[in-house]
């Protein structure tokens, strides 16, 4: 019998918790589309002890910790879906420090400075990192992935999507986010400069790339839960309209292949990269002027 992937789930209040739990443990009305894995423990944030026990009984998982470290010799991995990137490096650390398989929901982690410390500790102690938004692995986003060599020279590009820089949970990332990784996975991390402007309910941010290319990335507060890529050419241009609903799955996949193989997912650069655009975006719209990166 194959060895049963025992994995941890760090984080309760987040949709994640319960999406990721029900794609390994099923619930009363679906069954498991993974094999050889389960949800064997759940951490829920503190005031979240209601909401916690909701996610351990819909999702079929045996035991809610008081302490996410006493998962550490009962997990093979961890997913920290916490709502706040600015707790991620917290409460990955014990996990990276024991050497296991930890994916860091997004975003990584709010500032710069605490993607490289994971990174870091993941090196020193040979533990296998992942971090991503979901929506890089939208059927869509990687249909137009694949065929940006069919539009010629790479012109300009355009991404739009919900993002509100009051958002209780640390600002402008945490829905701002998946535009910013939608930005990595499509055109890649050598964004050299951002610069920014808000108008009412909108930030409008320039990212150039050492190619030259330019790419707007917009961040609308009043739009519905979803994202436009558009990307035009010398010879042709290409939309997609992603979804992170369906991107479950192929991201779930991924994580449990890295679990399994110890390949990474996404190479450092392509991790912290999204996190240093939004930083910038930041940045920019405080000082008024664009932001260098490189």
């Amino acid at each position: 019998m194959a060895h049963l992937i025992r994995l941890g789930i760090v984080g309760s209040e987040s949709t994640h918790a319960e999406v990721f739990s029900r794609l390994a443990n099923g619930d009363e009305k679906t069954l498991p589309l993974f094999e050889g894995v389960r949800v064997v423990a759940l951490w829920g944030e503190p005031g979240k002890e209601e909401r916690t026990r909701q996610v351990a009984e819909k999702c079929r998982i045996p035991r809610i910790v008081s302490s996410p470290e006493e998962m550490l010799g009962e997990v093979d991995a961890v997913m920290v879906v916490l709502r706040r990137g600015s707790q991620h490096r917290q409460y990955a650390a014990p996990f990276l420090k024991a050497g296991l398989a930890v994916y860091v929901d997004k975003p990584f982690a709010a500032t710069v400075s605490d993607c490289r410390a994971m990174i870091a500790l993941a090196r020193q102690h040979g533990a296998r990192l992942a971090t991503f938004s979901t929506i890089r692995f939208d059927e869509e986003v990687q249909r137009l992935r694949k065929e940006l060599p069919e539009v010629g020279t790479l012109l300009t590009g355009f991404i739009a999507g919900k993002a509100d820089p009051s958002s209780e949970y640390d600002g402008l990332l945490f829905y701002g986010i998946h535009k910013a990784e939608l930005l990595a996975e499509l055109f890649g991390t050598e964004v050299t400069e951002v610069r920014a402007a808000e108008t009412p309910g909108r930030i409008t941010a320039v990212c150039r790339f050492s190619s030259g290319l330019m790419v707007t990335v917009a961040f609308l507060r009043d739009a519905g839960y979803q994202w436009v890529v558009a990307v035009v050419g010398s010879q042709a241009s290409r939309t997609c309209t992603p979804g992170a609903t369906a991107s479950y799955i192929p991201a779930f996949g991924k994580f449990l292949e890295m679990v399994k193989t110890g390949t990474p997912i996404l190479s450092e650069e392509q991790m912290v990269t999204p996190v240093r655009v939004i930083d910038a975006v930041v940045r920019s719209l405080r000082t008024k002027k664009p932001v260098r990166l490189r």
